[in-house]
């Protein structure tokens, strides 16, 4: 009796991804019978979950950038943003393109369902950071083969760095950050940062750029994972709140390492992992208080009034969130005529799909 060695003429379907957030490609496979049924009987508490769907990914992929040079790294530069695309790669490779959707009128007055059968490629639809250099490379290649493929954000984008790496640069020039010290009088100092000097430099009445000023002035951070926001709060307005986008590591050490990852306050855990500190300023002039404890955060955040919670998830969404991908379409009920939207979240349609199978 032979060994079986496995089928010779064997290929899987590929599909190459360009990652939204961090502007990196990568070339996915489709998943075979027993890694999905390795899924399918895996999924029983969302920390296992994540770490199959995680390991998933990083298995299916055969190629990659030259500086994911294993697992570790993959988790750290891949955003959670970023795994919803490569997901829809393996989805679309494995599963097929073409649903059938069972969706239910939103009209009161009809509330019938339908079957609807939709084609998920004719839905996808990606708003990259324009910031990559793996994105902008992307789209002046794209616009090379079809120049009507021009988008008007991205030539912006590209303009504008054009125009910042141009202008001329004086030996003193200053780049203030976000320095507050909360000290409203006339004679106040405000202290600047000076990043290529050690000389220690201040200025009368400095003005502070605001989260809106920056948004207009700053240039765009090429590499959104070492993009920052910082934000003062409304209510608690002696806080900064400082921002960033989440990598899959930091989910993963959410996971891993915090008790209450497995228990009610889950949402509110992963809610703030898009916290990457608070920073407290005292009216006296001291240092602020840093609260970078991933548990300390949670509570701090649990504390905070719901205006300021508002404001945090607003300025996230602007500078972050809506670089992403997007499954949606219109679609019109057949029954009453009522025009609705259909909307799928990958990850869990994935997990269905999974279920399914």
């Amino acid at each position: 009796m032979g060994v079986f060695k496995g089928f010779s003429t064997l290929k899987y379907p590929v599909y190459s991804v360009i990652t939204p957030q961090t502007g990196c490609q990568y070339d996915v496979r489709a998943l075979n019978v027993s890694e999905v049924d390795k899924i399918k009987h895996s999924m029983v508490t969302s920390v296992k979950a994540n770490d199959i769907l995680n390991k998933t990914i990083w298995e299916a992929i055969e190629s990659k950038p030259d500086n994911i040079r294993g697992y570790n790294d993959f988790l750290r530069n891949v955003t959670t943003i970023d795994r919803e695309a490569l997901l829809y790669g393996i989805y679309i490779t494995t599963f097929d393109d073409k649903r059938d959707l069972q969706l239910e009128c939103r009209n009161p007055d009809c509330a019938k369902t339908s079957r609807i059968a939709v084609l998920m490629s004719k839905m996808f639809k990606m708003n990259p950071y324009p910031g990559s250099e793996g994105v902008k490379k992307s789209y002046k290649l794209a616009k090379a083969v079809d120049k009507n493929s021009s988008d008007v954000g991205m030539e912006q984008t590209i303009a504008r760095e054009d125009a910042i790496s141009k202008a001329p640069k004086t030996r003193n020039e200053v780049s203030v950050k976000f320095v507050e010290d909360f000290d409203d009088s006339e004679d106040a100092e405000k202290v600047v940062e000076t990043p290529k000097s050690k000389k220690k430099v201040k200025e009368e009445k400095a003005e502070v750029k605001t989260v809106e000023e920056e948004k207009v002035v700053e240039p765009v951070v090429e590499n959104i994972l070492l993009k920052k926001l910082n934000i003062r709060l409304e209510i608690a307005n002696k806080i900064i709140a400082v921002v960033r986008q989440p990598t899959l590591l930091d989910l993963d050490n959410l996971h891993k390492n915090i008790p209450f990852a497995q228990k009610d306050e889950s949402t509110v855990a992963s809610e703030t992992l898009i916290i990457e500190r608070f920073e407290e300023y005292a009216v006296d002039g001291k240092p602020p208080m840093i609260v970078d404890d991933r548990e300390d955060i949670v509570e701090g955040y649990n504390s905070l009034h719901i205006k300021d919670k508002r404001k945090i998830f607003k300025a996230y969404e602007e500078e972050f969130g809506k670089y992403g991908i997007d499954i949606s379409s219109k679609w019109k009920c057949p029954i009453c005529g009522v025009d609705d939207t259909i909307e799928i979240d990958i990850t869990s349609h994935f997990f269905r799909m999974v279920s399914g199978s």
